[in-house]
């Protein structure tokens, strides 16, 4: 997984997330529709069991994806989760525990 290879390069978690999301979006010229989350642009989120930010290995496990307003759930998702999604303002990818 390339994220985990941009940190393993010395990247912080952090910038390695925002590497193949916002940084990714930008590079494509798509982020006039994707790396935000906000009314009218193109959101997809993905959900996980920890915060990718303490171990990026999470990535490989996610519990829910939403993904052109499709929703899927992996079997016996259970708990809060760690919600990964593009904030707004271009300030990169926001993670947030959620209320579950």
């Amino acid at each position: 997984m390339i994220i985990l290879e941009l940190a393993s390069a010395g990247l912080s978690n952090l910038d390695a997330i925002r590497s193949a999301t916002t940084v990714a979006a930008d590079c494509l010229r798509i982020s006039s529709a994707k790396g935000r989350l906000e009314p009218g642009m193109d959101a997809d989120m993905v959900a996980y069991a920890e915060n990718p930010l303490d171990n990026l290995s999470i990535l490989r496990e996610p519990l829910l994806v939403i993904n052109a307003g499709k929703v899927f759930l992996r079997q016996h998702a259970i708990g809060p989760a760690y919600i990964l999604s593009s904030s707004s303002h271009g300030q990169g990818p926001r993670i947030r525990e959620s209320d579950q």
